[in-house]
C-alpha cells in the first residue's frame, strides 16, 4: 500500500463527540495497517484559532498523519476569498438559477444541468486550481489510495427546514466530489441521515452510487437513503467512528476524583442537552425547541436525580458534552437543585477533552446522557449507559436499538422520571449482567470497524 489514505474530517474542539470520532478512525486504521500514511483535512480553516492544535492532537492516534486545513469552506465564497473556478461556476448558471436550484425551486432538466456541472466539471476545475495555489491539499485528495468520509449527519440536506447547499453541503461534499471526478476510490463511514430533500438526490445518486461503500450509523438512515434510491452495492450499518477512541488520561481523572470525593463505580454521570442559543453558535435545534420544552426536561432530570439518590444514596456528577453546556446547565438545572440534593452533586465547571471524559466514564456506574456521542464513548470504557435524547435529536439514537440495548433508548419528551429512574436502578442492580452486554457488543462493535479497514485496503489504488 504505497500511496496515503485521506480522510475528512476532523471535527471541533468544543465538543467531546467531535474530538473523538477522527481519532476513533485514525485508531482503527493504524491498528489494522499501521504503516500507511493518512492525509486528515480539518473541519477549520487556516486561520482558525483552533487549527493550529489539530495536528499534534491527531498524531497520538496516528503518528503517520498529516493534517491539512479546510480550503473549501473559503474557495466556494461570492467574494474575494473565492477562487476563480468557484465564480466561473456561478457566472454560467447566474446567481437565481443557484438560489432557486438550492432551495428546490428548478425543474427537472434544468436542475440537472447544475448537477452535472456539481458532479463533473466544478470539481476538476477546482482541482487544477488547487495543484496551481495549494498543490500539496491537491495531492491529498487526488493522489491517495482511498478516500474516506467520516462518521457525521453533515451532508443531511433540509434538516429542520434548512437548505444551505452552497455555504454548508457543498463545501463539506468537496474532497469526495474531487475525489470522484479524480477516479479515487472513496466510501462513506457511516453517516446518519436526517433529510434528504430535493435537488440533493441529484448530487448524492452519482456520488454515492459510485463510491465502494456507503455506510449509515443507524438503520433508520439507511432506510431513509433506501426510500431516495441512493443505497449502492455495498451498504449497510456500521458504528459510529468515535467508538474505536482509544484515548485516555489516567492521571487526570483520578486527580478529580479525589478533588470530588468521588469512589470508583460509586456515583453515576448526568449530561444534558440544551439547545445552544447564542448568535452563530450553529445549533439546528435552537429555533424548535421551546423555552417551556427545556425548562419541562430539567424538571424531569431533576424529578430524576431525586429519586435516583433517594434509592441509592450515590453521587451524581453532572458533566458536559460541549463547551455551551457548562454555563447553560447550571443555570437550567444546578439552579433548581435544593441544597440537599446539590450535597449528593458534583457540577463540572471546566471542559474535559475525550481523553479525560472517557477515564472519568470507565469509573462511573452508569452515565446518563442526553447526548450521544458521551453515551458511546461510555460504551468504549465499559459502563453502561442510557441515552435520553430530544426528539428532534435525529434517527442517529436508533444505533443503540441497532446495538441491542434498545431498553436503555427514552424519549426524553414521551418518558416520565419514574420511567427513567426505573432503567437507571434496573441496571444498578442487575450491574454484573449490564456490564456483560457492554463487553459483549464491543467486541462484536471492534470487528465491525476492522472490517471497513478491510474494505478500504481491497479497493485501494495502487497505480501511479
Amino acid at each position: 500500500m504505497e500511496k496515503h489514505l485521506f480522510a475528512a474530517y476532523a471535527w471541533s474542539f468544543h465538543h467531546v463527540g467531535d474530538t473523538s470520532i477522527m481519532p476513533g478512525l485514525l485508531s482503527t486504521v493504524h491498528r489494522q495497517k499501521p504503516g500507511v500514511p493518512v492525509h486528515v483535512m480539518a473541519y477549520q480553516v487556516e486561520s482558525h484559532r483552533d487549527y493550529p492544535q489539530v495536528g499534534t492532537y491527531l498524531r497520538q492516534f496516528s503518528p503517520n498523519s498529516t493534517v491539512h486545513p479546510n480550503v473549501f469552506r473559503r474557495m466556494l465564497q461570492d467574494n474575494e476569498a473565492g477562487c476563480d473556478a468557484w465564480r466561473s461556476f456561478v457566472q454560467r448558471w447566474g446567481r437565481l438559477a443557484l438560489e432557486n436550484f438550492e432551495k428546490g425551486r428548478l425543474g427537472e432538466r434544468e436542475s440537472a444541468y447544475i448537477a452535472h456541472d456539481l458532479l463533473e466539471r466544478l470539481p476538476l476545475e477546482l482541482l487544477e486550481e488547487l495543484r496551481r495555489n495549494k498543490p500539496e491539499i491537491a495531492m491529498a485528495i487526488a493522489d491517495a489510495g482511498f478516500a474516506v468520509y467520516n462518521s457525521s449527519t453533515s451532508l443531511s440536506y433540509g434538516r429542520l427546514g434548512v437548505r444551505n447547499l452552497w455555504k454548508a453541503i457543498l463545501p463539506m461534499m468537496m474532497p469526495m466530489l474531487i475525489a470522484r471526478a479524480a477516479n479515487v476510490p472513496y466510501g462513506f463511514s457511516p453517516l446518519s441521515f436526517e433529510a434528504l430533500d430535493w435537488p440533493i438526490p441529484l448530487l448524492y445518486r452519482p456520488l454515492f452510487g459510485d463510491a465502494r461503500f456507503l455506510y449509515c450509523r443507524d438503520s433508520d438512515s439507511l432506510r431513509h437513503l433506501q426510500q431516495h434510491g441512493l443505497l449502492n452495492r455495498s451498504s449497510g450499518v456500521r458504528p459510529d467512528n468515535c467508538l474505536y477512541f482509544e484515548g485516555d488520561d489516567e492521571p487526570w481523572a483520578e486527580s478529580f476524583m479525589e478533588a470530588h470525593g468521588l469512589k470508583d463505580k460509586g456515583f453515576i454521570g448526568l449530561m444534558l442537552r440544551i439547545p445552544d442559543p447564542a448568535p452563530g453558535s450553529g445549533d439546528p435545534l435552537t429555533s424548535s425547541v421551546s423555552a417551556g420544552r427545556i425548562a419541562g426536561h430539567m424538571r424531569k432530570n431533576k424529578e430524576f436525580l431525586e429519586r435516583w439518590i433517594a434509592e441509592t444514596g450515590m453521587k451524581v456528577l453532572i458533566c458536559h458534552e460541549t463547551t455551551a453546556s457548562i454555563n447553560m446547565s447550571r443555570e437550567a438545572l444546578w439552579g433548581i437543585l435544593s441544597e440537599e440534593i446539590r450535597e449528593h452533586c458534583v457540577y463540572m465547571d471546566d471542559f474535559w477533552n475525550a481523553g479525560q471524559a472517557r477515564s472519568m466514564y470507565r469509573r462511573m456506574r452508569m452515565l446518563v446522557s442526553m447526548e450521544l456521542h458521551s453515551a458511546l464513548l461510555a460504551l468504549t470504557a465499559g459502563t453502561p449507559v442510557i441515552h435520553h435524547p430530544l426528539s428532534e435529536s435525529g434517527r442517529k439514537k436508533e444505533m443503540l436499538h441497532d446495538y441491542g440495548i434498545g431498553d436503555w433508548l427514552l424519549d426524553m419528551d414521551a418518558c416520565t422520571s419514574d420511567e427513567l429512574a426505573a432503567v437507571a436502578v434496573r441496571i444498578h442492580k442487575h450491574y454484573p449482567e449490564s456490564e456483560r452486554r457492554v463487553r459483549e457488543l464491543m467486541s462484536a462493535l471492534r470487528h465491525m470497524g476492522d472490517a471497513t479497514v478491510s474494505e478500504m485496503a481491497l479497493n485501494w489504488r495502487c497505480d501511479p
